[in-house]
């Protein structure tokens, strides 16, 4: 994502969807800065998805890092509308990352199961 933030053609959008999945998500974890997403990120994850699709964001390219598990309970159709790149990290990386910071950890919460699901869709 910072790569092509640096590109004078390309407008990045970082977890645009993440208040959705912390509307929806479906276990108890406690994310730190929760709320301040929720502040920030307060509309329906269909109206964010169409925003994407229709702002002109003044560059050619659009690149919009997402998290798998944040498309939870969320009409996918229009993936197949744009390019994916799949970004497949080792798990054990991201979980010694991601139990420094959120307690209580479960796969559901880093996205490997939706991951799985994209690839093979």
């Amino acid at each position: 994502m910072y790569s092509f933030a640096q590109r004078a053609d390309t407008h990045v959008v970082d977890e645009p969807l993440y208040g959705h999945y912390l509307r929806h998500q479906p276990t108890d974890t406690v994310h730190p800065g929760a709320a301040d997403v929720l502040k920030a990120q307060s509309l329906p994850a269909n109206e964010v998805v169409k925003q994407l699709q229709h702002t002109d964001f003044g560059r050619e390219v659009l690149v919009v890092k997402q998290m798998t598990h944040h498309l939870i309970d969320l009409d996918r159709n229009w993936l197949a509308e744009v390019d994916n790149v799949l970004l497949i990290r080792d798990p054990r990386l991201i979980l010694a990352s991601c139990i420094k910071n959120v307690e209580g950890v479960v796969a559901a919460d880093i996205g490997y199961p939706a991951q799985l699901d994209l690839y093979e869709e």
